[in-house]
């Protein structure tokens, strides 16, 4: 990909906050959202590879296993791993990383993302 193409994309990205998210369509990348010197949201698309971002630890990570397809379920979230899971917006795009509490484990075929009886719901 070459910078013009990663400069458009991040362009297409609106930042609401300072900070870093992932993007969804590529798990080896992630936004940075910060102010500019005029005091304005800007976004710029910053890149791990080889390795993964991690939005857990929100940090480039050589042992996080992105899930693929990175996209949501019908059930509003999408388990990472067996205790990390994603809200999701409207558009099915993972918005905030959670963890579940202890006890408890993710399963994406659930109604809710954590539950201390996995096979069942």
């Amino acid at each position: 990909m070459s910078v013009a193409e990663v400069a458009s994309r991040a362009a297409t990205y609106t930042c609401t906050t300072t900070g870093v998210f992932p993007v969804p369509e590529d798990c080896s990348s992630y936004y940075l959202c910060q102010l500019s010197p005029s005091g304005k949201l800007r976004v710029i698309k910053r890149n791990c590879y080889p390795n993964n971002y991690n939005p857990f630890l929100k940090t480039c990570s050589s042992s996080f296993e992105c899930p693929h397809p990175y996209a949501c379920g019908a059930n509003g979230f999408l388990c990472f791993t067996t205790v990390s899971y994603a809200i999701c917006n409207p558009d099915n795009v993972p918005v905030r990383f959670e963890l579940c509490k202890q006890g408890f484990s993710c399963n994406n075929n659930c109604n809710n993302p954590c539950t201390d009886h996995v096979l069942d719901c």
